[in-house]
């Protein structure tokens, strides 16, 4: 049985934040006294983390067309300061490993102004080899006819496309070369499997498939080398959703495999208090979390653990 809910937005945060992590919980409500299903039984409510992104998103993480004060924070870090929006952004590029066509890589970037979570923790994206976000799909709205869709790419900035219905084709956001379209003439039901049902075409002639879903299937060069991506699909905070696994380069290679964190797990953090590394029992704040952590060639590079866990 389907339900159709309207769920009003918060109002916008007071902190400042441009893009805000809050728990949505679902119940029922008996209509004859009023008492709510969780009030009266064994049942709780339905708790759904969801992320609300304000207008403002698009200025968080980096763009060509912003300008920053910046400075090195050695191995590779970078500190960058958006002084019109406020935003901090460090970054970090993890490695690079070259394959054919495309190359395997991971970027971390943390926004000062982002408290959403996300598979590397609060505030943080994690890039791996794509422009999303990872664990961050294209968000349709309304669905299944969207007339909008963003776009969360690697270091956490929302771009908006929105659908020109006169000259009967997506815009994209100023300053963003990237041509969407909808791919394959699919009605994207729930559960419809289409791997190739929306596609993102950079100058370069790279392209980007998406599924139904808004998860990023494969990439495709101009001369035709594919990298696929591979997930599991299961529930994460009472929700179904698609975790990456791994990648597999033009030859067939895995060049990627992630592990996440499940439930149950013990995992080691570092105490920001004494920075030492510290071992702690299992707790669900680092569930379906993940850490980088790279291991001797020809073996892929493997990335576990909870997002603010000790390498």
């Amino acid at each position: 049985m389907d339900i159709n809910a309207q769920v009003k937005t918060p109002p916008p945060s007071v902190d400042g934040n441009m893009r805000t992590e809050y728990v949505l919980n679902w119940d029922l409500r008996n209509k004859h006294d009023g008492r709510k299903l969780s009030e009266s039984g064994p049942i709780e409510a339905l708790s759904q983390k969801i992320t609300v992104a304000e207008p403002t998103s698009d200025q968080l993480g980096l763009e060509k067309f912003y300008a920053y004060a910046g400075k090195n924070t050695g191995a590779g870090g970078t500190v960058m300061n958006n002084l019109y929006a406020g935003n901090t952004v460090w970054s970090y590029n993890a490695f690079t490993n070259p394959s054919r066509g495309l190359s395997t890589f991971v970027r971390l970037t943390y926004n000062s102004l982002d408290t959403s979570d996300t598979v590397a923790g609060f505030g943080w994206s994690l890039q791996a080899s794509s422009l999303m976000r990872l664990g961050t799909p294209l968000d349709f709205h309304p669905k299944p006819n969207p007339t909008k869709i963003t776009l969360t790419d690697g270091d956490g900035t929302s771009h908006w496309f929105t659908w020109d219905a006169t000259a009967g084709e997506w815009k994209a956001p100023k300053g963003v070369h990237l041509h969407l379209q909808k791919h394959r003439p699919v009605d994207c039901k729930p559960n419809t499997q289409e791997p190739r049902a929306w596609v993102l075409t950079r100058p370069d002639r790279t392209q980007f498939y998406y599924d139904c879903e808004g998860f990023l299937s494969s990439v495709v060069d101009k001369n035709g080398n594919e990298m696929r991506f591979t997930y599991e699909e299961r529930k994460s905070s009472n929700k179904p959703t698609k975790f990456l696994r791994y990648l597999t380069d033009a030859i067939g290679r895995e060049t990627l495999t992630i592990e996440y964190y499940v439930k149950g797990q013990d995992y080691d953090y570092i105490d920001d208090e004494n920075w030492t590394r510290t071992s702690a029992r299992p707790a669900v704040a680092v569930e379906d979390k993940v850490l980088h952590r790279p291991t001797r060639s020809p073996d892929p590079v493997r990335l576990r653990g909870p997002g603010r866990a000790a390498g």
